[in-house]
């Protein structure tokens, strides 16, 4: 639940902030589901999907404006090394690309 208070507390003061409301939710859901990931007892392969998830509507919630110009690259790099962490459990239900 600690890793969680930073992100609450966002929440909870975006209305007095510059940055939208989308965004703070936005960034929240993203601290929030990578705290489930790396805190949790039991992790599942599948389970890095929701940060996975939530990283990407992150670029989106900011705006093209307030958006950095290394989060394309960034999103790219996370989402292939998610579908790196997934390759074991594709191949064990013999899944395809």
């Amino acid at each position: 639940l600690a890793a969680l208070l930073p992100a609450n507390v966002a929440c909870l003061w975006s209305s007095r902030g510059a940055v939208g409301v989308g965004a703070v939710f936005a960034a929240a859901l993203t601290a929030s589901s990578f705290s489930f990931f790396l805190f949790a007892f039991q992790v599942h392969e599948k389970s890095v999907l929701f940060p996975c998830l939530a990283a990407l509507l992150l670029p989106t919630a900011l705006g093209p404006k307030r958006r950095p110009s290394w989060a394309p690259a960034a999103l790219c790099h996370f989402a292939a090394a998610c579908l790196y962490s997934m390759y074991p459990l594709i191949v064990k239900d013999k899944l395809h690309l």
